[in-house]
């Protein structure tokens, strides 16, 4: 399906949702994927269209896994040569 068409029928579905016209479950049903990927689009689509391209939700943060700042004296401290833990 071109880019295009699926996102004219996602942004279709969003707004009979907010309308109060179709549940997450039947938008879900209508496009042919999970009530929760439904959740999943329309909280992307939040800002805007731009959410449902690949990549551009992601671009926006860093993750939840991400470190603030490096710290490697910390971790040269804390951690032996071979991995190890080190007492304190």
């Amino acid at each position: 399906m071109p880019p295009e068409v699926r996102t004219a029928r996602i942004t279709d579905a969003i707004g009979s949702h907010r309308r109060n016209k179709l549940s997450c479950v039947d938008a879900g049903e209508l496009l042919g994927i999970s009530e929760r990927h439904f959740r999943r689009l329309r909280t992307r689509t939040r800002r805007g269209v731009e959410g449902l391209f690949d990549g551009a939700a992601r671009a926006a943060s860093a993750g939840g896994c991400a470190l603030a700042v490096f710290n490697g004296p910390h971790w040269l401290a804390t951690y032996r040569a071979d991995g190890s833990p080190t007492e304190s």
